[in-house]
């Protein structure tokens, strides 16, 4: 049984993870609906955890206003909930008169007054947590530009949203256990730097940066590939047994010479063809036919064995007691 449900939409889930995450920190259990088991109807199944949860959080933006399933679920849990504001919205006529968190300019920082209010208000209901146990790492962090998430059409989702999707799939599949992957798109140009991503960057066991030229001209990008370098060296540094923990996805084709310094050695998961007569680029997805998602999936397999045995290494060299 979980202490907190949390209702969201799916368009948030980047800015729901860190959330999460802060909850879970303090000792609290947290259902958010990511993993439903097969084989379960989906709506007894969250009415459920919905109905033993002792705390429901509302996460409202201009998504979940929308979602007639996270109002539902919000009306449910009234008598003991918690609501939120991810954006500047108001929230649906019958909870505008509940005293709810204004989140929309936090970032993850532990000491933020509004976030600690918000903490408080979750402990009067749930009770006092206990210490959390100890965690399993993040198994890959995910860093990347919002400009290569923009959909190609209405109703889609970006590349970069099916790319970690597929990750984690795939890489759940071959640990045969949940394959933790991190990726916080929304935080993309905020300062300064989130106190929240800097730790999380410390728990990293493998770093995941997909290139392209709009990733090269970011110095947020930038920035968080050399905490994570930073981050590794205090750990034996970003190779071991001569693999590296940093693993090249190039979205698209990016002169070595234009790449940061860190990744100019690595040759990368190239997700794309290149013609060599006519020099025109090809992107690896759907909709470019069947092909062109054969080779999305062979590739993306190669690169989630890679990194499913970069995690043996090291946890097998980790001290004992110790993810």
């Amino acid at each position: 049984m979980a202490d907190i449900f949390l209702s969201y939409a799916r368009e948030d889930i980047a800015r729901v993870r860190l959330i999460v995450a802060a909850l879970e920190s303090h000792g609290w259990t947290v259902f958010w609906d990511r993993h439903i088991p097969h084989g379960q109807d989906f709506n007894a199944y969250l009415q459920a955890r919905l109905d033993e949860a002792k705390c429901v959080i509302v996460a409202w933006s201009k998504a979940s206003i929308a979602s007639q399933f996270v109002r539902d679920e919000a009306g449910e849990g009234k008598l003991r909930l918690v609501p939120l504001l991810l954006a500047d919205v108001r929230p649906p006529l019958g909870f505008r008169q509940l005293q709810t968190a204004n989140l929309t300019d936090w970032s993850g920082d532990a000491s933020h007054e509004e976030f600690s209010r918000f903490v408080e208000s979750v402990r009067a209901i749930v009770g006092a947590s206990t210490p959390p146990k100890a965690s399993r790492r993040v198994d890959a962090y995910v860093s990347y530009v919002s400009l290569d998430n923009v959909p190609e059409s209405a109703g889609r989702n970006g590349w970069v949203t099916n790319f970690v999707r597929a990750l984690e799939t795939r890489g759940r599949q071959r640990l045969g256990r949940e394959f933790k992957v991190y990726w916080y798109p929304w935080l993309e140009g905020k300062a300064p730097f989130p106190e929240g991503l800097l730790k999380q960057l410390h728990d990293v066991m493998a770093f995941v940066p997909i290139v392209s030229n709009h990733y090269v001209e970011s110095k947020w990008a930038a920035r968080e590939l050399a905490e994570f370098c930073d981050a590794a060296q205090s750990q034996g540094g970003t190779r071991v047994r001569d693999r590296s923990r940093i693993f090249k996805v190039l979205k698209s084709p990016v002169p070595t010479a234009s790449q940061p310094r860190e990744l100019q050695s690595l040759l990368g998961y190239e997700f794309f063809t290149l013609d060599p007569e006519s020099g025109k680029v090809q992107e690896f997805d759907k909709p470019f036919g069947p092909d062109a998602q054969q080779q999305y999936w062979l590739k993306l397999d190669d690169l989630a064995r890679d990194l499913v045995n970069l995690l043996g290494i090291l946890e097998s060299e980790a001290p004992s007691g110790k993810p």
